[in-house]
Parts: C-alpha cells; structure tokens; sequence
C-alpha cells in the first residue's frame, strides 16, 4: 500500500467535512480504516492503547468478592496431591527403585474446579463458592492469566521416524513405478481387537428377564464380568483379489491349550526320568536344583534393590503370557494362513510388532516359504497400512448387530467379513500409494486421507 501523502489528508478532511464517515472514506480512498483514523485524528490513541486501558479500567473496578473468587480460584488451580508407590496410579513410575511419591494436579480442569470450590473454602466457617464454569474459565483466563492446553491426540513423532517415514515411501514408490504389478502382490496384515461397544451402538437394549434369573455371561472370566465388554481378537490380511481373516481363541483357551501341553510334557518326562539310569536321574535332579537355585539368587537380588517380585515368579513356567507371542502367532496364524501367503509371487507387509519380528517368526516364516517385503516397515505408521482402514469399517458394522456376547461377536464379525465386498478391500490396497506420496508431500508427518474419498460404511 503506497504511504499517505498531504493530498491524501485533504481529501480524507474534505469527505469528513461533507458528512462521510471514516468507514465510507476508507472505503472510497482504498485505505485501510485504523490509518484514515489515524491522519484525521493523530492524537487519539490506537485500538490497541484503548484495549490496554479499559482492561486496566476493569481490573480497578473489580469487586472484593470477584476478587476473593479469583484468588480462591488461582490457589485450587496450584493444588497438588502425594500419590505413593502403592497406588494404582503410579504403576508407570514401579520400575523405578527409587520412586517414592510423584505430585499430580487435585483439580486439572475447570469443571474439577467447580467440585474443588463447593468442597474446600477459603476458610473454616465461610461459606463455600458456587460459579459456572464459564466464570471460572474466563477468571482463569483475564484474572489469573492462564491460557487453556489442548493436548495433541497423538504424541508427535520425533525428527528420526520421519526421516524413515519418508525413506520408506520414496522407496515404494519407486518400486512401484519401476513395476506397476508390484502392488497386486502386496498382502497388508494386522492384528486388532473387536468389541461389543466399539464406536457406536454403545447403549445397548436387552429384553426383560424373569425375576431371579441372571443374564447369561458367556465366556467371560469371572473377575472381568463386571469391567470390561467380552471382546474378539482378529487377525486379517487383503491384498488385491485377496481378503484372509482368522478369529483368534481367547486367551482363557490359548492357556488352557497350553497348560494342557505342558502338562503332557512334563507326563513324559517324569515318564522319561523312570527309564533312565541311576547315575542319568541323579545329574538331571541336579540340574534342575542348580536352575532353581539360581532364579532364587536373581530374585532375592532383586528384592533387595527394592524391586517387588510375585511368588510366581519362582516357577517361571507357570506365568502365562496375556499377548500374541511369537509361538501363538505361528500355531494361529502363520499355519493356518500358510496356503494363502506361500502363494507365488504374494508379498506379506506387516508392522514391527515383537512378535512379528523375533527370531522365532523369522525361522517359522522360512520353515512355511513365506516372503516378506525386505524393506523395514517405519514406526509409528499405522496411517500408511491400508489395513486399519478395513478395521474401522468392520467394527462399527459389528456394533451395529448389538452382540451380546463373545459367540455373537465372532459370528457376526465372520458374516461382515465375508459379506465385505472385494472392490472395497481392491480400493483400500490401491490406496497404499496415495499414502506414501501423501507422507512425501508431508515430510513425514502423520496424514489422513479425506473422508470424500474412503468407502461408506
């Protein structure tokens, strides 16, 4: 904008003199209207200075009361309270030997605050402080000077995995282009869990029941009856003219399976120990105490530098896992899916999941002629395997079925699998490409395609 001359405030006085108002002038003289105000009247504060000084205005004219709020207010907003190693919301800080206690915030948001004054006022025998939580917000925010925090959905990802993230998808692309027919041989695999109230359908209508007849609770264990929804573990790859699926047992019946393992091994042993000689019995005896002997020495040192150790953990064989380790991956999915992934020319993509990656998968995989893609799948990149877009359109389409159960959530979560049309799973493997030169174009940041462009549930 070119700077205003003498001639320009002339004709700014002359239009003010025939009844125009600054606005109309500003208007007219293509000027901005803070700077025709500024010409015309040049010993007028600016906008800004009477901002500045109606604020100061109004923290004069604050009553005592308003006061007293403000000040209660700014002291329950500081409060802290001692959480001590045995709570159950310091088990992040356990690991840590010499963590004693930890300082949280008693009242972190605004309508915690509304509690924190009704039960704690100023002083004993005052009566306590009822206000709205918009008082208390704008106290917070023009009296106390405070400013709110939205925290982030996700964690932002550090300098050196979008560096990998954006060599990764160079990479793919460039393969791709090098040979377009690349991407039909792509099998995106993922694991995930389904339950009776994932994302919608969360209220859920059940018919009346006879007076002293209880629900029936099927497979649900009994301590998590009342705390969690039964939920179903899937496993599931697609690939273009390709769509595999396996619904894992639960891990009640992976252990039962295991246990049940066990126990016939160790039948076979004792059955073993029986047949061998004198001197062989005595030295396997003397193993097994030595090992014994030495788990107690690792334990009794750690309980000594203050770590806990449970009593079971003196009988390590006993300790159930309550994951997807390397040995349940292959028996449950690796052999089950062995046909479908051995296929020649099929690629399988999965993420760095331990039990993905492990020695033992490894060997397992080579043991079934399975091939991996030999490029390292990026971390923290669920946004780029097209999979978890085929687990948000299955779950809601189960929760829209209202399962009451564990049998009810596999066999529904069976039916929306087969019934998922392959032109869906073809677009959503198409889509691997559009989402590495996405990640490009952000240099490694975390992307979401546009809502327009995937399926409808």
């Amino acid at each position: 904008m070119r700077p205003v001359t003498d001639y320009d405030r002339g004709v700014f006085q002359t239009k003010l003199d025939a009844g125009l108002s600054i606005r109309q002038i500003a208007g007219e003289s293509d000027f901005a209207r803070g700077t025709v105000e500024r010409h015309l009247a040049p010993d007028r504060p600016l906008p800004s200075e009477i901002k500045a000084e109606n604020k100061i205005k109004r923290a004069a004219n604050v009553s005592p009361e308003i006061l007293r709020r403000r000040k209660w207010i700014g002291k329950i907003a500081n409060m802290v309270r001692r959480v001590k190693r045995s709570s159950s919301c310091a088990t992040v800080y356990k690991k840590d030997p010499n963590f004693k206690t930890v300082s949280v915030l008693r009242y972190p948001s605004a309508r915690d605050m509304i509690t924190g004054l009704e039960v704690e006022p100023p002083k004993k025998g005052e009566p306590s402080i009822y206000t709205s939580l918009s008082t208390i917000n704008r106290d917070l925010k023009t009296g106390l000077g405070k400013y709110p925090y939205v925290r982030k959905p996700t964690p932002p990802l550090s300098k050196l995995v979008k560096k990998q993230r954006v060599t990764f998808a160079k990479e793919m692309l460039l393969r791709i282009k090098r040979n377009p027919a690349l991407l039909h041989r792509f099998v995106f695999t993922d694991e995930t869990y389904v339950s009776t109230v994932d994302q919608r359908c969360r209220t859920q209508w059940q018919d009346k029941r006879k007076k002293g007849v209880k629900p029936p609770m099927q497979h649900l264990e009994k301590k998590h009856k009342q705390q969690q929804p039964p939920k179903a573990g899937m496993w599931s790859g697609i690939g273009m003219g390709r769509k595999l699926y396996t619904i894992l047992p639960t891990w009640a019946a992976m252990n039962a399976a295991e246990r049940k393992a066990k126990m016939q091994q160790a039948k076979a042993k004792k059955a073993k120990a029986k047949k061998l000689s004198a001197a062989a019995r005595k030295k396997l005896e003397a193993k097994e105490k030595k090992e014994c002997e030495r788990l107690a020495a690792v334990i009794a040192a750690a309980r000594e530098k203050g770590v806990k150790v449970p009593a079971t953990a003196l009988n390590a064989e006993e300790k159930q896992p309550k994951m997807l380790n390397a040995a349940r991956f292959e028996k449950y999915v690796l052999e089950l899916m062995a046909d479908e992934l051995s296929a020649d020319g099929v690629i399988m993509i999965q993420d760095n999941f331990s039990a993905h990656k492990c020695p033992e998968t490894t060997a397992a995989l080579e043991r079934l002629h399975i091939t991996m893609l030999d490029v390292k799948w990026p971390p923290n990149s669920p946004d780029l395997n097209p999979i978890e877009a085929l687990f948000a359109i299955i779950k809601p389409r189960v929760s829209w079925h209202v399962p009451r159960g564990l049998p009810e959530v596999h066999r529904f979560l069976e039916c929306e699998m087969e019934a998922l049309e392959q032109e869906t799973v073809d677009k959503l493997v198409q889509s691997f490409v559009k989402r590495l030169q996405m990640c490009v174009e952000a240099k490694g940041e975390s992307i979401k395609l546009t809502k327009g462009w995937m399926p409808r549930v």
